[in-house]
């Protein structure tokens, strides 16, 4: 079940963790989200806020973040900010609160830091690009909703049992990104 509350909380703490990094707009922060719920999702067999992602042309894309950052705009939690470097735009989505990070174990703490710390350098297009570079890019359809089980196939060596469909499957997408990515 998704937890609209610990999703807002989520936004508003990578806003702040990134609030000075050189690059942040909304495809960062799309990225940021999406690869803290699917590194939970691969640890704990679930993702942090139960929230659906879906195959965007920058990579995965919160199926509800404009209806959400819209809502955290009206009860003045954030504010979007257009700003603009070297010819590109982006949206900064700025705290105006502190978030409320008591939902989140500190196991789920960790991981979303390690995420933040893997992107905090990289621009928008930079996070796009590794996004691009995942099963989960070449095993669905632009539009398409992202399935949580897809995280797994990113690090062959954490794959827990299978049954032999499952099996299967993992390692036809495995094969399929090797060859895609040239690493085949």
């Amino acid at each position: 079940m998704a937890d609209r509350g610990k999703l807002k909380s989520l936004i508003l703490h990578i806003a702040h963790e990134l609030k000075d990094a050189e690059y942040f707009g909304s495809t960062k922060l799309n990225k940021a989200l999406y690869n803290a719920e699917a590194a939970s999702y691969v640890e704990f067999g679930k993702p942090l806020t139960g929230f659906a992602y879906k195959k965007n042309r920058r990579g995965p894309t919160l199926t509800a973040y404009l209806h959400v950052i819209r809502e955290m705009q009206e009860d003045g939690s954030v504010e979007v900010v257009r700003t603009g470097k070297n010819g590109k735009s982006e949206d900064r989505v700025t705290p105006l609160r502190p978030a409320d990070m008591s939902g989140f174990s500190d196991q789920e703490l960790k991981i979303i830091r390690r995420e933040l710390d893997a992107i905090h350098h990289l621009t928008g297009g930079q996070t796009r690009d590794r996004s691009h570079q995942t099963a989960a890019w070449f095993a669905t359809k632009l539009g398409e909703t992202i399935p949580w089980n897809l995280s797994l196939v990113e690090d062959p060596g954490n794959i827990g049992p299978f049954s032999p469909n499952l099996h299967e499957w993992a390692n036809d997408v495995i094969e399929q990104h090797l060859r895609r990515t040239g690493r085949a």
